[in-house]
Order: C-alpha cells, then structure tokens, then sequence
C-alpha cells in the first residue's frame, strides 16, 4: 500500500495523460513529486489522508486542467499552493476541512473556467480578496460550510459565474450590493440557510433588469426558507424567477382588532407565491398586484397556544388591514364574508359617525311630528 508519494513515484511517466490513485493511505506528498508528469491533465487524488497543500507540491504538473482533491483532511490554502498549476480548469476541494483560504491564492488562476468546488469545508465566512483571479470561473460551490454573513461585493471579481451555490450554509444577512457586477449569473442557490430577507440592493438592478427583459431572468431557489414577506415583495416583479418552492415560506404578522396581547403569525407554503403577486399596495418600495392562487396559511395564537390551518384565496393586504376568503383543507367554504381586522381608532369613529347620524335622525323626525302638530 502506497502511503507516501517521492520524488522517485513517478520516474518513467512522462506520457502519462491521467492519474487516478484510489484504495491508498496517502498522507505524505514530497514537493515535485509530479515533476515527470509535464504531460498529466487530470489529477484525482480523493479520499485520501493529505492534511495539507504546499507551493511546490504540484511543481511540474504545466498541462494539468483537472484537479480532485476531494474527501482528505485540507485545512487551509496557503497563498501561493496553485502557482505551478495556473491552466487548471476545475479544482475540486469538496468534502475537506478548510476553514482558511489565504488572500489573493486564487491570483494567477484565470483559466479556472469549469468549476471551484468547495462544498463541505468549515468556511464561515468570505470576502472579495480570497475569490480574486476568479473573473472566468462559472460555477463556485460552497455547498455545506458555515458561511454566516455575505459582506458587500463580496462577489464582485465573479464576472463570467453561472452558478452560486450557497445551501446549506448559515447565512443570516447579506451586504449591500453583494452579488453587484455578476452579469452573468443565472442561477443562484439559498436553500435552508437562516435568512429572513433577502433585500433588493444586494442586486445590482441593471443587471437584473437586462435579464428580465430577455426573458431569462435570475433563477431563486429557496426551498427550506422562511422569508418575511413584506421585505421580499420586490421578488413578484418579474426580475427574478423561482425554482423549487415546495418548502419554501413566507412570514407575516399582524395584530388583529386592538389586542396586542397576542399576535397572529400566518405561514404561507405554496408552489410560485411570490412569482403570482401575492401582496397588493405593499409597504415596499416594489408594491405587488394581487392574484388568486391559493396560499396555504397557519395561524398561531399565542394567548391559548393552538393553532389551524387554513387555506387564503387571494389574499391581499393594506396597510395592516387584511382581507380575505378562508377555506378549509378540501377548500370547502367555511367563511365567503371577508375577515376585517381592524384598529380601536377606526372603531370609535365608525361608532360616532352611527351616532351622531342617529342622533340627527331623531330631532329631525321630533322637528317635523313638532311642525305637524303647529299645523294643526
């Protein structure tokens, strides 16, 4: 069993186009180890025990366009560990424990076209000088790590990338203009992180709106989301569209009548929710005309500690009053009468309005019974 690579490994092997090493314990590699395969093009080293990557492990390797280091105990990518490997193509690190990645390691790779696959590591967090060099890459996956909070541009040197991939993580917030200067991004994947919103600016809107007007705008998937409506309305304009929303919801709260001693939370889960225009005169920016889709809700009442489900037929909002159909799970009619909830200001005016135009009402049948009875 091989458990270390020398400089001696691979004397002989100079037309060797692909090298594969499976069923090893490979823990060691010695610097220029690879120096006899100028003519390599796809290296795999996965599942192995290499714990750590130098600058002149890869020495040697001028051809290679393929890199899988997958599934082995790499804890950081030191600064300059791919400068003998700048026409790679697709580097696969997926499956590692990397947990640092030095600024600028990424420098000279811009024939990094393919693929950087760096799912499965113990990143938590990213900034825009450790994916600089990245101009020409398509696909970046960080998959599974523990990314908490995208800072602003963080994306900016990712101009020609396809496809972000960022599940899986634990993303609670996003910069201001994160994702700006991605021209070319078409997909771009959020699926169960702990996000609450996702704003508006953290796109550049010119971008988006070139794409909308192509008729290929961004693609969202949200799945395993719970998303707070009134800041997300901007998503049911037509600039981006959505993929997999089955388990995808959005959260709204109101406070029904004056009572504020309890809160009424309402889920909605339902296949194209946003991209139907679920809202109308929103308080955001970006108001949503409303449509009849049917919207799955529950509602939770805090002071007894139960809850129902329900289902809304277009239900639409203004401002804190909300007005709906309800129905239940075999959308059989319980209610067709619209559910009106509203403030204890509103309530004392309807109710002096009613009397005081009863009020009038009166004197003015006394007046007359009074000019009737004068006539006489």
């Amino acid at each position: 069993m091989i458990t270390e690579l020398t400089l001696l490994t691979f004397q002989g092997l100079g037309s060797l186009h692909t090298l594969k090493i499976a069923g090893n314990s490979i823990n060691d590699i010695s610097d220029g180890a690879f120096l006899p395969l100028n003519n390599v093009t796809s290296l795999l080293l996965q599942k192995k025990n290499v714990a750590s990557l130098s600058s002149l492990m890869f020495k040697g390797l001028v051809s290679l366009q393929i890199l899988g280091m997958s599934e082995n105990n790499i804890s950081s990518l030191e600064c300059d560990v791919f400068r003998h490997i700048d026409s790679c193509k697709s580097i696969d690190l997926s499956n590692n424990k990397i947990s640092n990645i030095c600024h600028g390691v990424f420098t000279n790779m811009s024939n990094l076209q393919s693929e950087l696959n760096l799912r499965g590591n113990s990143l938590s967090s990213l900034n825009p000088y450790q994916l600089i060099g990245l101009s020409n890459l398509q696909i970046l996956d960080l998959n599974f790590n523990k990314i908490q909070h995208l800072p602003s541009a963080v994306f900016k040197y990712l101009t020609n990338c396809i496809s972000l991939h960022l599940s899986y993580n634990k993303i609670k917030s996003i910069g201001i203009g994160a994702f700006h200067n991605m021209s070319n991004l078409k997909k771009l994947f959020f699926k169960r992180n702990y996000l609450q919103a996702i704003p508006f600016n953290v796109f550049d809107e010119r971008i988006l709106f070139n794409m909308a007007c192509h008729f290929k705008p961004l693609q969202l998937h949200l799945s395993n989301t719970v998303l707070h409506c009134t800041s997300c309305c901007w998503m049911g304009q037509g600039w981006v569209t959505f993929v997999d929303l089955a388990r995808l919801k959005c959260k709204t709260y109101f406070y029904p009548i004056v009572g504020h001693h309890f809160k009424i939370t309402k889920y909605h889960n339902t296949h194209d929710w946003l991209r139907y225009k679920c809202f109308e005169n929103s308080s955001s920016s970006y108001p949503l005309k409303c449509s009849k889709v049917t919207k799955h809700a529950e509602t939770i009442d805090n002071t007894e500690n139960t809850s129902s489900v329900a289902t809304l037929h277009g239900s639409t909002v203004f401002n804190n009053v909300t007005t709906c159909n309800v129905t239940d799970k075999q959308n059989e009619i319980v209610n067709t009468e619209p559910i009106l909830y509203i403030s204890l200001p509103l309530v004392l005016s309807c109710i002096g309005i009613v009397c005081g135009l009863t009020f009038l009402c009166i004197n003015l049948r006394e007046k007359r019974i009074f000019r009737q009875e004068l006539g006489r």
